[in-house]
């Protein structure tokens, strides 16, 4: 599936193979999900806006051809995403294993339910939430922590870490 221009509906949008970006792309559906599921590539933006669903990639994004950015609401990710840029997501369920997210900044900006599972960030990111459910989590760049991440093994952040809010970190070791 070619994707190369934004897609609104009010219900529910899927994708049911592989789909490849030609251009920068918003999807937006008001009251539906947005799923894909085969892997999303294609060096371009790509914005998917739920307002009352959530977006679904199944088989991951960016693993053949790197997104530029990705930025959704709510969401659940079941493989890894890469990106050359920016990722920014709202409230995020992992599922199915330890996830990699690669990008110059990673932004949580809603809770992170990581499904008993590591996640490791190779770029910087912000932490606004909470963080939970994780075996362990590991950030090569910088940190921008304003909220609690909880894991069950070791939590190690290998650069600079900047406090921007409450933070409570709970881990079996944590590496600053």
């Amino acid at each position: 599936i070619v994707v190369g221009g934004s897609i609104a509906t009010v219900g529910d949008q899927g994708f049911a193979s592989q789909v490849t970006l030609t251009g920068d792309v918003t999807l937006n559906s008001t009251a539906g999900n947005v799923t894909f599921s085969g892997q999303v590539n294609g060096g371009q933006n790509l914005v998917v806006e739920t307002a009352a669903g959530i977006a679904t990639f199944t088989q991951g994004a960016g693993l053949v051809t790197c997104l530029a950015s990705l930025t959704t609401d709510s969401a659940i990710i079941s493989a890894n995403v890469r990106t050359s840029g920016t990722q920014a997501y709202g409230n995020l369920t992992l599922t199915g294993g330890d996830r990699t997210f690669t990008g110059t900044v990673v932004t949580f900006g809603g809770d992170v339910d990581a499904g008993n599972a590591a996640i490791t960030v190779a770029g910087s990111t912000a932490i606004d939430e909470s963080i939970t459910n994780a075996t362990a989590i590991t950030v090569t760049g910088a940190t921008d922590l304003g909220g609690n991440v909880t894991t069950s093994g070791n939590q190690s952040y290998q650069s600079t870490v900047n406090l921007t809010g409450a933070s409570v970190l709970t881990a079996d070791k944590a590496t600053l």
